[in-house]
């Protein structure tokens, strides 16, 4: 009985011991095991962004036009200027129609004092052939003479207007207003016989984006409200990122998010760029869509589109290129996770999933088998293989295991930064989005859900997405 005692003695401290190695070796685990945080993969409406190349187009361009021929005398803009409708642009020498004019005014006067004489005449002659004094051929020839009286002098007057309006023509306005260009013609030439267009002025405010839909873009356009669609626009050339950054050195990135390599050197002393740069910052960025085209392009199956924009600083100029943003789109129940979560490598881009390890057996208890009636030699052969088996027990929910998986990505930028996922991932994955330099396939982590995405919420069984 002594000797039993002794075994059972033994056995308990085997057991002991071996509680105590599961406990150190489950500590060890969970520090060797690095520590990540998860996101759940779900099916959700996310906001997307659209970018397109572009190009500015002005909203209207007018040819400045000698409209009668003569020499070109004088110039009363500065060429590159702003201009008002109706500002005077050149004065054609007008000596010719001046004389037009007087010439006719004249006539119109001898005119005048020829009809007074015929009317007196047609008046006196009417009542004489009334009194059957006069014959027909009297009335009928005073009546003539009055009307062609008539008609010469209205034929005058006509000449005459037309007379001063080609006087008026010598002094060229501006049909519209905008910025014009420089003169075609020099001062001294001949103008009006053929060679009429003297300058081009084109309007600059508002100002016009012509850009194309791809066919794969075109139903989420029209599936929205074109004024709940806000346009915005990044200019190629970088003048407008470089404004923005120099203003604010410890942010440099272009307006679209990305770092602009450009602005290294020059913000870090933006007082030394020796420029305005409130000059370079348009008054509006944003417009909005006032055309689609009702045809798709027979060539490339597009939409052709245009975008309007407020340019009251003249800050945009025709024919520059950009990339406009559309935003206030939404795709419906789309699958997403944060693009920092996705790698590279030469098979394409993947994620690493975190699934959870197999739980061990639970420890039977001692009391569970002194109450199978077991001998000696069986007893201490149990509790050994018990003591063995918790050496590998997980008790902690947050261990995993991950794996690499493959994924494709739709080609579309949110606004959240978030990578919308068209295939290799299940909706209820738990997709790891930290720590990933640190990761292989296989490896054990110390997992936490993000509580924003569901933590304590049983995994779904969807099919792939």
């Amino acid at each position: 009985m002594k000797s039993i005692k002794i075994i059972i003695f033994f056995i308990f401290t085997l057991f002991f011991i071996a509680c105590g190695s599961s406990e150190k070796a489950q500590i060890t685990q969970e520090q060797e095991s690095p520590k990540v945080a998860g996101i759940l993969v779900e099916n959700n409406d996310v906001d997307i962004v659209l970018e397109y190349p572009a190009r500015f187009k002005s909203i209207q361009q007018s040819e400045v036009y000698a409209r009668v021929e003569g020499i070109l005398m004088e110039q009363y803009f500065k060429e590159g200027a702003l201009v008002k409708k109706d500002d005077l642009l050149f004065k054609i020498e007008p000596s010719a129609y001046l004389a037009e004019v007087e010439r006719l005014n004249a006539e119109i006067k001898s005119a005048e004092a020829n009809l007074d004489m015929m009317t007196r005449d047609f008046n006196r002659i009417e009542k004489l052939y009334a009194q059957k004094v006069v014959t027909i051929d009297v009335f009928d020839t005073s009546h003539f003479n009055f009307r062609s009286a008539t008609a010469r002098l209205d034929s005058l007057k006509a000449s005459l207007k037309n007379a001063k309006l080609n006087l008026a023509y010598t002094e060229v306005k501006a049909p519209i207003s905008g910025k014009i260009g420089a003169r075609n013609i020099d001062i001294g030439n001949m103008v009006g016989n053929g060679n009429n267009i003297l300058a081009t002025i084109t309007q600059l405010s508002p100002i016009y984006a012509d850009f194309s839909i791809p066919p794969g873009d075109i139903d989420i356009i029209r599936n929205s409200d074109l004024e709940d669609i806000k346009v915005d626009f990044i200019l190629q050339n970088g003048a407008l990122n470089n404004a923005l950054n120099a203003k604010n050195p410890q942010n440099p990135q272009n307006l679209n998010g990305s770092q602009n390599p450009n602005t290294a050197l020059n913000t870090q002393n933006p007082q030394n760029l020796g420029v305005n740069l409130e000059r370079f910052k348009p008054k509006n960025s944003s417009g909005k869509i006032d055309f689609l085209d009702s045809t798709l392009d027979e060539n490339t199956a597009t939409l052709r589109a245009r975008a309007i924009f407020d340019n009251s600083d003249n800050f945009l100029i025709p024919n520059e290129f950009l990339q406009v943003r559309l935003s206030g789109l939404e795709l419906k129940n789309v699958a997403t996770i944060p693009q920092t979560a996705i790698l590279q490598d030469s098979n394409g881009s993947f994620v690493y999933v975190a699934n959870p390890t197999e739980s061990k057996e639970s420890i039977e208890s001692i009391e569970s088998m002194e109450s199978a009636n077991l001998d000696s030699a069986e007893f201490v052969e149990s509790v050994a293989n018990l003591a063995d088996s918790t050496t590998n027990l997980d008790s902690s929910e947050s261990i995993k295991i991950i794996k690499k998986v493959y994924i494709k990505i739709a080609q579309r930028n949110t606004s959240e930064n978030l990578a919308i996922i068209e295939s290799g991932l299940n909706v209820g994955d738990v997709v790891v989005t930290n720590n990933l330099v640190k990761l292989v396939e296989g490896m054990q982590v110390a997992l936490k859900l993000d509580s924003s995405n569901l933590a304590n919420a049983p995994l779904p069984k969807n099919p792939t997405l």
